[in-house]
């Protein structure tokens, strides 16, 4: 599964107005103290939500890695839908 350069930015901030609503601004690419949503819960939340919008599994170890920024979440969705694609920008 691939993903297009120019979508996937606005179809991550999809599924973050879709898990924390308003709390969101788009373009804003939040750190999880920036959003006080973004507790354990909303994590959760925010893992399944990516889960079945991806159609991915996400591994327990790369939770805790995920429960840090909108950039983060961003690249490790970059490696695991496009390995070659994220090889080539680094």
């Amino acid at each position: 599964m691939s993903m297009n350069p120019e979508t996937e930015v606005e179809r991550l901030e999809r599924v973050f107005r879709s898990v924390f609503g308003p709390d969101y601004e788009s373009g804003s690419r939040p750190t999880r103290q920036d959003l006080p949503v973004w507790d354990s819960l909303g994590h959760v939340r925010l893992v399944l939500e990516i889960e079945a919008e991806y159609g991915i599994r996400i591994d327990d170890q790369d939770l805790v890695t995920l429960h840090r920024d909108f950039d983060t979440v961003l690249g490790w969705l970059r490696r695991r839908c496009d390995p070659a694609a994220a090889e080539a920008r680094s």
